[in-house]
């Protein structure tokens, strides 16, 4: 009995090494790391994006698979048109915020930004006022369905949404806007894999039952 105890630690420990440790990043309408235009009448002025040291979000743990999935509605509008924003994301190595300018050249307002996200480049369209670039090339999209970003060599990230008119986003009647991210250990075996070890486990423990009472 006592090697079937080990063992039924040991495969224990294998599914708690799956166990998804997640938490929520809740950004408003106009959040923003891409450029936008602060000038003219009316201005079409964003939320700077937050960076989030990716060290700090729970249940970190370093070489873990970083996933994020979207969600919410927003009026993107006014009149409000309650839409599904796109949710984007960028990687950085600074740490640090955003730059001051938000006009003109360089239009990529992350410093550190890294281009080695495993993620197909994100095309944003231009600002509503003024048509300034927004476009970044080491953003990516983040969908409902999840993305998992190659984090090596960042420690900040940045989210945010992509509109080419900021000034009138809000809330509205929508839901709210956010960024799920979740670390998961990337040798976690395939559910399949798990579901034969667990079939086999209880085979052993009812051969282990039987000799016991036997005995």
């Amino acid at each position: 009995m006592k090697k079937l105890n080990a063992i039924l630690v040991a495969v224990t420990l294998i599914v708690l090494a799956g166990v998804v440790q997640a938490g929520t990043i809740t950004i408003t309408a106009s959040t923003t790391f891409l450029n936008y235009n602060a000038t003219g009448t009316p201005a079409d002025v964003a939320t700077d994006s937050v960076g989030y040291l990716i060290s700090s979000l729970t249940g970190y743990v370093p070489g873990d698979i970083l996933t994020l999935s979207s969600s919410g509605t927003a009026c993107l509008g006014s009149p409000c048109v309650l839409v599904t924003p796109t949710f984007v994301g960028i990687l950085s190595s600074t740490g640090g915020g955003l730059t001051a300018a938000p006009v003109g050249s360089p239009y990529n307002r992350v410093p550190g930004a890294l281009g080695t996200s495993g993620l197909p480049d994100f095309a944003s369209a231009p600002t509503y006022y003024g048509g300034l670039v927004t476009i970044n090339p080491n953003d990516f999209q983040i969908t409902s369905g999840g993305v998992a970003p190659t984090y090596v060599g960042a420690d900040t990230l940045y989210v945010g949404i992509s509109d080419s008119y900021y000034a009138d986003n809000s809330a509205g009647q929508g839901t709210p806007l956010t960024v799920t991210y979740s670390f998961t250990a990337p040798s976690v075996p395939e559910p399949g894999t798990v579901g034969l070890m667990l079939t086999g486990l209880a085979g052993l423990l009812a051969f282990g039952r039987k000799r016991f009472v036997r005995s």
